[in-house]
């Protein structure tokens, strides 16, 4: 599940330079590569998600606006450095958008929803009173 959209990209930045494709009803125009910045927004929830994982269970139903942001500088890293390069200041915003992750990952910053205790190696744990029937207590019927 992709924690931003292009309007969230739109919205933050205006000196995007969409990586760019030839128009399928005119060869001789570009129009903005839609597919390649949902993959861009879908990579970056994929780098975020495994760093939310550690304290929350995924997906998240809400997810506060702190990921929006993230979302929005991972993909654009991302993004145009697939297709045009990168600037300084995006790679910047990329470096600050894992240092955010990584203390909201060891939990020295809260996203303001309900943590999840992570069960170890990912498994499902399961938690409940104890047996009511067992070996002993159904002995003889």
């Amino acid at each position: 599940m992709a924690y931003a959209t292009k309007q969230d990209i739109d919205d933050r930045y205006d000196d995007v330079n969409y990586p760019m494709m030839p128009d399928p009803g005119n060869q001789d125009e570009e129009i903005v590569d839609e597919a390649a910045i949902e993959k861009a927004l879908a990579d970056a929830a994929a780098e975020i998600d495994p760093y939310l994982a550690v304290k929350h269970s995924l997906p998240l139903a809400d997810p506060p606006e702190i990921l929006v942001r993230l979302s929005v500088d991972i993909a654009l890293y991302r993004m145009v450095a697939d297709a045009l390069g990168n600037t300084e200041e995006r790679r910047q915003r990329y470096e600050d958008a894992l240092k955010t992750l990584e203390r909201i990952s060891s939990g020295t910053m809260v996203l303001g929803i309900e943590e999840t205790e992570a069960s170890p190696n990912g498994g499902v744990t399961v938690s409940g009173p104890g047996r009511l029937f067992s070996r002993s207590t159904m002995a003889g019927l």
